[in-house]
């Protein structure tokens, strides 16, 4: 993973609370693959193995291509929690189930889920799906064209 991305992590996780201690060696990423006909882009992979922490810093926030109409007036969400490994794996054969096939859920905002884009046409793009949107048949909006495009458009904003 390149340098400056994991600079990125490094300042925006909130490091007060890891996640439980957990084995890489119980979750296989080729057969979660293989099972759905998906794809989990590499970036995602290494973040999911090396990142510890759930929670990023109170006052860094992200922005979005596109808007919702729950999408603040600023355009800037704030991300209540980024999935771990274990939650990744528990999450993704139910998520795809109830709603698509083509994202799978790697964090939540004010109850909608940041998605990742798994299949050839979207894969690694970024996504909000927005679950109680009428605009939208899949509720889903564009933040980023890439998962590091992603962590790193995070940006510190004063709440004063």
């Amino acid at each position: 993973m390149d340098s400056r991305i994991i600079s990125k992590i490094d300042e925006i996780f909130n490091k007060e609370f890891p996640f439980e201690d957990e084995s890489s060696d119980e979750y296989d990423f080729e057969k979660l693959e293989n099972n759905n006909n998906i794809i989990i882009p590499a970036i995602y992979k290494e973040f999911l193995l090396m990142n510890k922490y759930e929670y990023t810093k109170d006052d860094y926030f992200f922005p979005t291509i596109e808007k919702s109409s729950s999408t603040p007036a600023d355009g800037l969400e704030f991300i209540d929690n980024f999935y771990s490994l274990a939650s990744f794996f528990e999450n993704s054969d139910e998520f795809m189930d109830l709603w698509c096939d083509y994202v799978l859920p790697i964090g939540e905002v004010a109850g909608d889920f940041v998605c990742i884009g798994v299949k050839e046409h979207n894969l690694g793009k970024i996504y909000m799906l927005n679950h109680d949107d009428e605009e939208r048949e899949d509720g889903l909006y564009l933040i980023a064209d890439s998962f590091s495009d992603f962590i790193m458009s995070f940006r510190l904003v004063d709440s004063n």
